[in-house]
């Protein structure tokens, strides 16, 4: 099968886009190498998802703002980006072109020592704004529970995303953990994890106020993607 897209809280999900050409797929396995080679080079950089600010999750490293446009990563990126990312948004999520708005490039990764969950890998919905669309690209191949997928909450019945309201932030702008008595319905009401498989090129589109969380790769695994930032105006 080609490149799939899996529209979390933002409609059902679709696979195989024609757009999806033989093309992004040859760029995407193309930024997946140059992503790898870049993660695994310790001189550019990276920092641990603990120094950063925000919600990202303490056995995340991530390259320095920038190098998202630097040397022949940057070309093919810009490329996905203006090629088949942003129209692939519009139409979708979009009801006209949307605007880039921050590129992190990660690696989701097993670190021995670690035992408790936080930030990012605990339930959670972002609190961010109506306007804005988080998509993930998936550069790993077969990524599952052991490769640390996203998951998502979703019905066991109808397939839908929980989603909560967009001007909910009890505890102000910012990552919003989701309290355990909330957890507990709603698995009384029938929301149950739900790992959002794929390979490298699958795109996952979400909104940011869906109910959702990281995972933590099996030990000698891990999961490299690029997180965007999209804002626009929503369909």
């Amino acid at each position: 099968g080609g490149p799939s897209s899996a529209a979390a809280g933002l409609g059902e999900p679709w696979r195989n886009d024609s757009a999806f050409d033989a093309r992004y797929r040859s760029l995407t396995q193309t930024l997946s190498s140059e992503v790898r080679n870049a993660l695994d080079d310790p001189s550019r950089g990276q920092k641990r998802g603990q120094n950063l600010r925000g919600g990202g999750a303490q056995h995340v490293i991530t390259l320095p703002a920038g190098e998202e446009r630097v040397g022949s990563l940057g070309k093919v990126l810009q490329v996905l980006i203006q090629e088949y990312i942003g129209p692939h948004l519009q139409g979708r999520a979009f009801s006209t072109a949307p605007r880039l708005q921050s590129v992190k490039i990660s690696r989701n990764m097993n670190l021995p020592l670690e035992r408790v969950r936080s930030r990012s890998m605990l339930w959670h919905w972002d609190s961010l704004t109506e306007g804005l669309v988080k998509v993930v690209l998936y550069l790993s191949p077969r990524v599952d529970h052991r490769r640390g997928c996203m998951v998502v909450l979703t019905h066991n019945e109808t397939g839908q995303t929980f989603k909560v309201q967009h001007d909910a932030a009890p505890w102000g702008r910012q990552l919003q953990n989701v309290p355990k008595p909330w957890l507990i319905e709603l698995f009384e009401r029938g929301y149950r994890p739900q790992c959002i498989l794929g390979t490298t090129g699958d795109l996952i589109v979400f909104d940011t106020n869906i109910v959702h969380r990281g995972s933590r790769p099996a030990p000698g695994m891990h999961r490299d993607f690029i997180l965007f930032e999209f804002v626009g105006q929503r369909i």
